[in-house]
C-alpha cells in the first residue's frame, strides 16, 4: 500500500476561472521537478484529478521551476448552473491549495475577463524518423483559432506550422539537425512554451549503412580507429535504436549453436582475485563436477566435499578437501569476509569462465548475493533447456527455486550459518538480505554459468523440506501475517503454493466502461454478480453514450440492483478519461478496472479474494489476473516490455493448463505491467499517481504507463494465475488496425510510450536479455539474436 506524498515546501494556488475553465498551479521547493496531481473538488465531491504539468506564464520568470506546473480543468456544462464551492487540493493528501470559487449561476465566458495566466495544454511526439515532430495543442485563451507552433534551437528559428481544425500539427525539422549530434529543440505555441519542450532530436543524414561503409573504407585506407570515434559513436546509437524497434529472434531448437556463439566464446575483461568457497555434497558423477572446477580460468577457489566416505582421496589438487560431516559450517575454517560462498550439486558442472564472470560482477561493488542462469545436459551431452531467469522476483522465489543454480553470496552475510542441506544457501542468504535495514536483495547475472546433469530430479522429500524452508523465511519476514506454504495444485513437487489470506475485506469498486454492446455487458455483469464470492464490492457501469434502446432499458433495470450503479461518461471514447471519471464516483478502498468483454467462470468465484490477498502484500501497487480466450488459450499472463519494440502479452501460445516457460503460466510472479482488462489497485495510489493518462493514452498502453508509474514510486506489480477470467479481447470496440483513424491514434500512443519509458522498454527487468523480442515470436518462445546487455541487474 502507498503512503501520501510529502507536501512540505509546496506552493500554488487556484485562480479565478475563465468561463468554465478552472486553472491554477502547484510546485514544491523540495521537489522542484515533480509534477503534482491535483484534485478539483465541488464541495467534498472530487470532479477530476489533473496533473500540474502545463506551461503557466510568469512562473519561470518568478523562479518557480521550469514554468510547466499549471493545471486546467473544464467544468462540465451540467454543473454550470449549480451552486457550491470549487476548491483544489494535492491528490491523496489533505493539503489544499489557496483560492476557492463559488458557483452561483450560468457562466458567460464572454463576460469573464481573460486572464493572461491561462495555461497551455498539449503533447509533443518525436517520430521514429528523428526529424519529424507532431502533436496537439489547446490554447483556451484563443478557442476556435489555429495555434502557431514555432521550433527553435537556442535563439534560431528552425521552422513553424499551425494547427488544423482538430488542434493537431506536424512539422519536419531542417536537414542541418541530421548531423549525428543530439539537439535540444524548444517548441513554442502562440509564443508560450509547450508541455514537453524542449525535445531531444538525434539523426544522421547518411544513415547507418552509409556510415558503416564509410568507416570500413577509411579503415582500409589506413586511418586508425582512434580517429573514427565520432562516427562509431553515432553508428552505435543508431544501431541501438534500430535493434530496439526491430528486434530479431531465434528458435530454442538452435540453443546449442546460440550457446556456442554467445556464451562459451565470451569471457570477462577483468579477473579479480576474489576467493571462492565451493561446497559440494558427495555423490554420483562427483569427478565431473571437480574437473569443471579445476578447469576454471579463475584460480582463487577452494572446494569442500561434504559427506565424503572416511579416508577417501578425491583429487590431487590441494584446493579440494573432503569432510565426513553431513552438514557445512561456513565459519568452519574462518573464511575471509570477502570470500564468495556457493554450492554445486554432484554431477553438475560449470563452464570454464563461470567463477571469473561472478568475480568480475562482485568486484563492481554493491552486490552481496548473486544468481546466474543454468541449462541442462542433453542425452548426448549437448546444451539444452536453458533457464533464462528474471531479475529478483520475491513472488516467484516463494513458489519455485529459480535462484539456486548458480547462487553465490558473500561469507560476511551468512554469520557463520550451518547448512544441513547445501541447497538451503539461497534461503539463508535471502533472509539475511531481506531482514537487514534497509533491506537488500540478490542480483541477477544474466549468463548461463551452470550446467545441470541430465539425470537431475526433484523428489517429494525434497519438496517438503523446501516448503518448510519458505514457510520459515516468510514467518521471519512477516511476523504479523499467517501464511501457508502448500503443495502446488499441479502436483509438481518442485513447485509451491503460498496462500496469503486477506487481512480484511475492503470494499472494491469494479469499474466497467461500456457503450452499448448489451450482449457483452449483460453477460459480464451477470457473471460478476453470480460467480463472485467476495463479500463487499460495487459494480459501476461507466456509460459512454449508449444509444440503443435495449441497452438503455437494461441499464435502468440494473439501477435496481443494490450493488450496481450507472455513471454517465459522455464524450468521445477515451478509456483513460472514462475510468478516471468512474474513480471519482467510486466508494471502494480498492479499484478493479474491468473490461465489459470479460466473464467470470463459475469455477473462479474466488478470483477477487485472490487478487485482494495479493494486493495486501507489502509494497504491492497493482495485481493482474490470468485472462483466457473461450478456447482456453491464454490471452494474458502478464506483459513483457520491448516485444516488437513496444510491449506484448505473455502466454498467447499456451493453453490454460500448460505450465508455460519454466512454469510461469502456473505461478504468481512480478511483471512490468498487467492489462487493465482486469487490474486491481488501491484507490489512494491511483489518485496519487493521477489515474490513467487520458491525454497520452486515450485507448492503448494506459495500463502499461500506469503500471510503470506504480513501480516508479516503489510498488510492485504482480500477476496471479489463481484469478482466471474469460476475455473476448477488443470485441466491444474493435481492433486498432481496422480503421485509419485508430491506426494514427495507435502510432501516437506507441511514440508516447517510447518517449516516456524508452529506457525501461529496452530493458524489462523481468524478461531476460537473451530472450527474443521479435514481434512474430511470443514472449518466452525464442532466443534474442544477438542478446542484449547482460550486465548484473
Amino acid at each position: 500500500m502507498s503512503t501520501p506524498p510529502p507536501t512540505h515546501g509546496l506552493r500554488g494556488e487556484l485562480r479565478a476561472p475563465y468561463g468554465n475553465l478552472i486553472h491554477g498551479w502547484a510546485w514544491s521547493t523540495t521537489a522542484p521537478k515533480r509534477r503534482w496531481w491535483v484534485e478539483i473538488l465541488l464541495e467534498d465531491l472530487a470532479l477530476a484529478v489533473v496533473e500540474a504539468r502545463l506551461h503557466y506564464p510568469g512562473l519561470a520568470a518568478a523562479g518557480i521551476g521550469d514554468g510547466c506546473h499549471g493545471f486546467c480543468f473544464a467544468l462540465p456544462e451540467s454543473l454550470l448552473g449549480d451552486r457550491g464551492r470549487i476548491s483544489a487540493r494535492i491528490a491523496n493528501t489533505d493539503r489544499s491549495l489557496p483560492g476557492t470559487y463559488h458557483l452561483g449561476g450560468p457562466i458567460d465566458p464572454a463576460k469573464a475577463p481573460l486572464p493572461s495566466s491561462l495555461p497551455l495544454d498539449g503533447e509533443l511526439v518525436v517520430s521514429d524518423g528523428g526529424l519529424h515532430i507532431h502533436g496537439w495543442v489547446n490554447d483556451p485563451s484563443r478557442e476556435d483559432q489555429p495555434v502557431t507552433i514555432v521550433f527553435y534551437q537556442e535563439r534560431e528559428e528552425l521552422c513553424r506550422t499551425v494547427t488544423d481544425a482538430d488542434q493537431r500539427f506536424a512539422a519536419a525539422l531542417p536537414l542541418t539537425l541530421a548531423d549525428g549530434k543530439e539537439h535540444q529543440v524548444k517548441v513554442l505555441a502562440n509564443d508560450r512554451q509547450m508541455p514537453g519542450s524542449p525535445v531531444s532530436v538525434f539523426s544522421h543524414r547518411r544513415g547507418v549503412q552509409h556510415l558503416f561503409h564509410g568507416i570500413i573504407d577509411r579503415i582500409g585506407s589506413g586511418i586508425p580507429l582512434s580517429n573514427l570515434t565520432a562516427e562509431i559513436t553515432v553508428m552505435d546509437r543508431l544501431l541501438h535504436e534500430s535493434e530496439l524497434r526491430l528486434p530479431q529472434g531465434l528458435s530454442f531448437a538452435d540453443y546449442p549453436a546460440w550457446f556456442d556463439a554467445f556464451e562459451s566464446q565470451e569471457q570477462p575483461l577483468t579477473t579479480p582475485g576474489t576467493p571462492f568457497l565451493v561446497l559440494i555434497r558427495h555423490g554420483q558423477e562427483l569427478g565431473r563436477t571437480l574437473n569443471s572446477l579445476v578447469n576454471q580460468t579463475h584460480a582463487h577457489w577452494r572446494a569442500r566435499v561434504i559427506g565424503a566416505p572416511a579416508g577417501v582421496t578425491l583429487s590431487d589438487d590441494p584446493r579440494i578437501s573432503a569432510e565426513t560431516t553431513e552438514f557445512a559450517c561456513i565459519d568452519a575454517d574462518a573464511p575471509a569476509e570477502d570470500t564468495l560462498v556457493t554450492f554445486v550439486e554432484a554431477g553438475d558442472h560449470l563452464p570454464p569462465h563461470a567463477l571469473a564472470w561472478v568475480a568480475q560482477s562482485f568486484s563492481a561493488g554493491g552486490i552481496d548475493a548473486l544468481y546466474t542462469d543454468c541449462d541442462h545436459d542433453g542425452p548426448n551431452g549437448e546444451r539444452t533447456a536453458p533457464w533464462l531467469k528474471p531479475s529478483w522476483d520475491f513472488e516467484l522465489f516463494q513458489s519455485v527455486d529459480y535462484t539456486h543454480h548458480l547462487f553465490v553470496v558473500r561469507a560476511a552475510c551468512l554469520n557463520g550459518a550451518k547448512l544441513n542441506r547445501l541447497t538451503d544457501l539461497p534461503f539463508i542468504a535471502a533472509e539475511a538480505l531481506l531482514t537487514r535495514s534497509p533491506p537488500s536483495r540478490p542480483w541477477h547475472l544474466p549468463r548461463v554459468l551452470y550446467h545441470r546433469r541430465h539425470t537431475a530430479t526433484f523428489g517429494p522429500k525434497m519438496s517438503e523440506r523446501r516448503r518448510q524452508r519458505v514457510q520459515s523465511l516468510l514467518e521471519t519476514i512477516y511476523t504479523n501475517r499467517t501464511l501457508e506454504v502448500l503443495p502446488h495444485q499441479s502436483g509438481d513437487p518442485s513447485l509451491r503454493y503460498v496462500r496469503w489470506p486477506a487481512d480484511n475485506s475492503p470494499k472494491v469498486s469494479i469499474l466497467i466502461p461500456t457503450r452499448d454492446r448489451l450482449d457483452l455487458l449483460r453477460a459480464c455483469v451477470e457473471s460478476l454478480l453470480s460467480h463472485t464470492d467476495y463479500p463487499d464490492f460495487e459494480v459501476l457501469i461507466l456509460d459512454n453514450d449508449s444509444r440503443e434502446t435495449e441497452t438503455l432499458d437494461w441499464l435502468k433495470q440494473l439501477s435496481q440492483e443494490p450493488r450496481c450503479r450507472v455513471i454517465p461518461c459522455p464524450g468521445a471514447f477515451n478509456y483513460s478519461r472514462i475510468n478516471n471519471l468512474g474513480v471519482a464516483a467510486s466508494e471502494g478502498e480498492l479499484l478493479c478496472l474491468l473490461n465489459n468483454d470479460t466473464l467470470v467462470p463459475e469455477t473462479s468465484a474466488h478470483w477477487l479474494k485472490e487478487m485482494v490477498s495479493r494486493l495486501q502484500q507489502p509494497d504491492v501497487g497493482a495485481v493482474g489476473a490470468k485472462l483466457i480466450w473461450q478456447n482456453h488459450m491464454v490471452q494474458h499472463a502478464g506483459v513483457v516490455l520491448g516485444v516488437g519494440g513496444i510491449a506484448g502479452h505473455i502466454g498467447n501460445t499456451w493453453m490454460d493448463r500448460d505450465s508455460g516457460y519454466r512454469h510461469l503460466n502456473q505461478l504468481p510472479h512480478a511483471s512490468s505491467a498487467v492489462t487493465a482488462a482486469c487490474l486491481l489497485t488501491p484507490k489512494p495510489l491511483y489518485l496519487e499517481l493521477g489515474g490513467l493518462d487520458a491525454n497520452a493514452y486515450p485507448v492503448a498502453f494506459n495500463d502499461v504507463d500506469y503500471c510503470l508509474r506504480v513501480q516508479e514510486v516503489g510498488q510492485r506489480v504482480l500477476w496471479t494465475p489463481f484469478a482466471t477470467l474469460y476475455h473476448l479481447e477488443s470485441q466491444s470496440r474493435g481492433l486498432d488496425h481496422a480503421i485509419p483513424e485508430k491506426q494514427a491514434r495507435a502510432r501516437r500512443e506507441i511514440a508516447m510510450l517510447h518517449r516516456r519509458w524508452g529506457a525501461r522498454i529496452a530493458a524489462d527487468p523481468y524478461y531476460h536479455p537473451s530472450l527474443s523480442l521479435y514481434a512474430r515470436q511470443s514472449p518466452f518462445e525464442g532466443l534474442a539474436l544477438p542478446p542484449r546487455d547482460r550486465k548484473p541487474r
